[in-house]
């Protein structure tokens, strides 16, 4: 199974860390991580690049843009999205700020991306519109518990919000 790891540009360096040691004490040892190719280089203190330093490159599938500019970075983190869908993964995100208020879960990047800016909450919403397990540290827009069972669950000593696509709610958590 594949563990996915997005999260903002401006996310606390230090979350970041115990977050990604966390998954790879925990989870590490069973799984491979997909993680998305940074924008920038000087992106340094992002999630993904914490993830980068900590994941050992053999384990790590990171996913680069495909063509300059938005649109590729679209695809990159629709490919990475996609890359857990077909691997029954589990996606850890760190936004930064609060989802924006018409973003909903979809299967359409269109409607995750198109107009609502492009980052970990349409990364989410494109998420939970193809059936992965998502695991939130910002709580999510009430208007998202239509499209997924919502729980609160702790991981690595941060609160956490994990949501189950309502077509996988019968499935066992990181099974």
């Amino acid at each position: 199974m594949f563990i996915g790891i997005f999260g903002s540009r401006r996310w606390c360096a230090d979350q970041a860390v115990a977050v990604v040691q966390h998954l790879l004490h925990d989870q590490g040892s069973r799984h491979s991580f997909v993680i998305p190719a940074e924008a920038s280089a000087t992106n340094v203190y992002s999630v993904a690049a914490v993830a980068r330093r900590l994941i050992p490159a053999e384990r790590a599938h990171v996913i680069g843009a495909v063509a300059p500019g938005i649109g590729g970075l679209v695809q990159r983190s629709a490919m990475a999205c996609r890359a857990l869908a077909a691997n029954h993964g589990t996606a850890y995100i760190l936004p930064a700020v609060a989802c924006p208020a018409l973003l909903r879960p979809s299967r359409t990047t269109s409607r995750c991306w198109g107009g609502h800016g492009i980052g970990s909450w349409a990364e989410a919403a494109y998420c939970v519109g193809l059936g992965v397990r998502v695991v939130l540290f910002t709580p999510p827009p009430s208007s998202w518990h239509g499209f997924a069972l919502v729980r609160r669950v702790v991981v690595a000593g941060f609160s956490a919000w994990l949501l189950s696509p309502r077509r996988l709610a019968a499935a066992s958590f990181l099974s």
